[in-house]
């Protein structure tokens, strides 16, 4: 494998994350799935600044506020889902 110059963290969970109450209430939620997402992507954010949800310029550090985690949120793709009439294409193909 030749060195790139990035480096690459693991995010360590434990095996019962996604069965946890906050996880499962996430879940339970319209969109749910992407608060998860979220989440993670928020968590994986405070890898080089010590578990701290900031961004870091020089050496001031600047907290995240709603602006910025909306700003986040927005690089996230909203799913996608059958509409109606191909769900109907796709029923009346197999008849």
């Amino acid at each position: 494998m030749m060195a790139t110059g990035k480096r690459y963290y693991w995010i360590k969970l434990k095996d019962s994350f996604m069965s946890s109450d906050a996880i499962d209430y996430l879940m339970s939620q319209p969109d749910g799935a992407n608060y998860v997402v979220l989440y993670q992507m928020l968590c994986l954010k405070t890898i080089n600044t010590g578990g701290c949800l900031v961004s870091k310029i020089g050496e001031m550090l600047i907290p995240y506020d709603v602006e910025k985690i909306q700003r986040e949120s927005k690089k996230i793709p909203a799913p996608r889902f059958p509409t109606r009439s191909s769900r109907t294409k796709s029923a009346s193909m197999m008849t």
